[in-house]
Protein backbone atom coordinates (compact mmCIF):
# COMPACT_ATOMS: atom_id res chain seq x y z
CA UNK A 1 0.00 0.00 0.00
CA UNK A 2 1.56 3.54 -1.01
CA UNK A 3 1.41 6.33 1.32
CA UNK A 4 -0.50 9.60 1.40
CA UNK A 5 0.81 12.50 -0.24
CA UNK A 6 1.93 15.00 1.74
CA UNK A 7 -1.36 16.91 0.16
CA UNK A 8 -3.57 14.53 1.58
CA UNK A 9 -2.38 14.36 5.02
CA UNK A 10 -3.84 15.69 8.00
CA UNK A 11 -2.37 18.88 8.83
CA UNK A 12 -1.88 19.06 12.56
CA UNK A 13 -0.30 21.64 14.58
CA UNK A 14 0.74 21.66 18.19
CA UNK A 15 -0.59 24.02 20.79
CA UNK A 16 1.39 24.56 23.58
CA UNK A 17 -0.65 25.58 26.79
CA UNK A 18 0.00 26.59 30.17
CA UNK A 19 -2.05 26.17 33.64
CA UNK A 20 -1.14 28.78 36.26
CA UNK A 21 -2.01 28.05 40.06
CA UNK A 22 -1.10 28.46 43.41
CA UNK A 23 -0.29 25.04 43.80
CA UNK A 24 1.82 22.79 41.81
CA UNK A 25 -0.59 20.42 39.78
CA UNK A 26 -0.49 17.02 38.55
CA UNK A 27 -0.30 16.27 34.90
CA UNK A 28 -3.27 13.67 34.80
CA UNK A 29 -5.16 16.08 37.02
CA UNK A 30 -4.85 18.60 34.44
CA UNK A 31 -4.94 16.41 31.25
CA UNK A 32 -8.88 15.11 32.78
CA UNK A 33 -9.78 18.39 33.01
CA UNK A 34 -8.89 20.11 30.03
CA UNK A 35 -10.29 17.04 28.04
CA UNK A 36 -13.62 17.60 29.90
CA UNK A 37 -14.03 21.14 28.99
CA UNK A 38 -13.04 20.01 25.44
CA UNK A 39 -15.45 18.35 24.91
CA UNK A 40 -18.22 19.82 26.80
CA UNK A 41 -17.28 22.78 24.29
CA UNK A 42 -16.93 20.71 20.99
CA UNK A 43 -19.16 17.69 21.79
CA UNK A 44 -18.05 13.82 20.68
CA UNK A 45 -18.26 14.99 16.95
CA UNK A 46 -16.27 17.88 17.48
CA UNK A 47 -13.77 15.77 19.70
CA UNK A 48 -13.48 12.54 16.72
CA UNK A 49 -12.84 15.49 13.83
CA UNK A 50 -10.42 17.46 15.90
CA UNK A 51 -8.21 14.37 16.27
CA UNK A 52 -7.56 15.41 20.01
CA UNK A 53 -4.54 14.25 21.41
CA UNK A 54 -2.46 15.50 24.58
CA UNK A 55 0.81 14.64 24.17
CA UNK A 56 3.01 13.93 27.57
CA UNK A 57 5.11 16.57 27.46
CA UNK A 58 4.78 18.46 31.26
CA UNK A 59 7.29 20.87 32.32
CA UNK A 60 6.70 23.88 34.27
CA UNK A 61 3.11 24.36 34.11
CA UNK A 62 3.31 23.71 30.48
CA UNK A 63 1.90 21.08 28.34
CA UNK A 64 1.20 20.17 24.50
CA UNK A 65 -2.31 19.26 22.87
CA UNK A 66 -1.84 17.69 18.88
CA UNK A 67 -5.09 18.83 16.49
CA UNK A 68 -5.89 18.93 13.44
CA UNK A 69 -5.07 22.49 12.09
CA UNK A 70 -9.34 23.51 11.18
CA UNK A 71 -9.81 23.28 15.40
CA UNK A 72 -6.84 25.09 17.07
CA UNK A 73 -9.41 28.22 18.04
CA UNK A 74 -12.24 25.19 19.29
CA UNK A 75 -9.38 24.16 21.37
CA UNK A 76 -7.79 27.61 22.73
CA UNK A 77 -11.63 28.56 23.52
CA UNK A 78 -12.34 25.11 25.35
CA UNK A 79 -9.37 26.60 27.68
CA UNK A 80 -12.12 29.14 29.02
CA UNK A 81 -14.02 26.52 30.46
CA UNK A 82 -11.47 25.50 32.63
CA UNK A 83 -11.69 27.52 35.94
CA UNK A 84 -10.88 25.21 39.06
CA UNK A 85 -8.79 21.28 38.82
CA UNK A 86 -9.55 19.85 42.19
CA UNK A 87 -10.90 22.70 44.00
CA UNK A 88 -7.81 25.04 43.34
CA UNK A 89 -8.28 28.18 41.04
CA UNK A 90 -7.00 27.61 37.56
CA UNK A 91 -6.51 30.13 34.80
CA UNK A 92 -5.32 28.04 31.33
CA UNK A 93 -4.22 29.75 27.99
CA UNK A 94 -2.40 28.86 25.64
CA UNK A 95 1.21 29.68 24.84
CA UNK A 96 1.85 29.22 20.87
CA UNK A 97 1.24 27.75 17.79
CA UNK A 98 3.11 25.22 15.85
CA UNK A 99 2.85 22.85 13.10
CA UNK A 100 6.38 21.38 13.88
CA UNK A 101 6.40 19.05 16.98
CA UNK A 102 10.36 20.49 17.70
CA UNK A 103 9.57 23.85 17.52
CA UNK A 104 6.96 23.93 19.58
CA UNK A 105 9.06 22.10 22.05
CA UNK A 106 11.85 24.46 21.80
CA UNK A 107 10.28 27.46 21.21
CA UNK A 108 7.38 27.45 23.63
CA UNK A 109 8.16 24.48 26.07
CA UNK A 110 11.60 25.93 27.15
CA UNK A 111 11.01 29.53 27.08
CA UNK A 112 10.03 29.69 31.07
CA UNK A 113 13.55 28.35 31.75
CA UNK A 114 15.63 30.88 29.66
CA UNK A 115 13.82 33.82 31.20
CA UNK A 116 15.00 31.95 34.70
CA UNK A 117 18.36 31.80 33.73
CA UNK A 118 18.64 34.98 32.36
CA UNK A 119 17.24 36.56 35.92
Amino acid sequence: MKPLPPSLREKNRYVVYQVSSQERLNFLEVQRALQEAAMRFMGELGMAASGFLMLQEWKHQRGMIKVNHQYVDEVKGSFLFVQEIQGEKVKAESVGVSGILRKAKMKFMHQKEEKEEGN
